[in-house]
């Protein structure tokens, strides 16, 4: 009986864990989307958004909940990572609609320099029918 018990007791502790671990991943990940969007540098995060939440926090829910916002990882490098990740899982995505479509058109530009010399832009322009409706995107 005493084992039973330990043994839920741990399953809790264990569930609490990786359920509080997946909350701060997501807020980790929609702070870097904001800063993305914002056109802030990366460091903002660490320097400005986790102290101001972690101070309010501490002021509206108390310092149990603001104890928690410490371990939101926003530094830097952390911030880099979590808007690539989103700028590949984007692209994926766009890639994958654009497989399923039945048709599709890719638009290059292409100018010549001073000496004449051709160049490729990188910007390319991609419309494809999404779905049933056959919408163009």
């Amino acid at each position: 009986m005493r084992k039973r018990d330990a043994l839920k007791i741990e399953k809790k502790i264990i569930s609490q864990a990786s359920t509080t671990n997946t909350s701060l991943l997501t807020a980790s990940y929609l702070i870097s989307l904001q800063i993305a969007k914002c056109k802030k540098p990366y460091s903002i995060g660490e320097e400005l958004i986790k102290p101001s939440v972690i101070t309010a926090y501490n002021e509206v829910l108390g310092q149990s909940a603001a104890i928690k916002m410490k371990d939101i990882p926003l530094s830097n490098v952390t911030v880099e990572r979590r808007i690539s990740d989103k700028r590949e899982d984007t692209e994926m995505q766009l890639i994958e609609k654009i497989k399923i479509s039945k048709l599709f058109a890719l638009e290059l530009d292409e100018s010549t320099d001073i000496q004449n010399s051709s160049i490729l832009h990188v910007l390319t322009y991609v419309q494809y029918i999404a779905g049933p409706s056959g919408r163009a995107v």
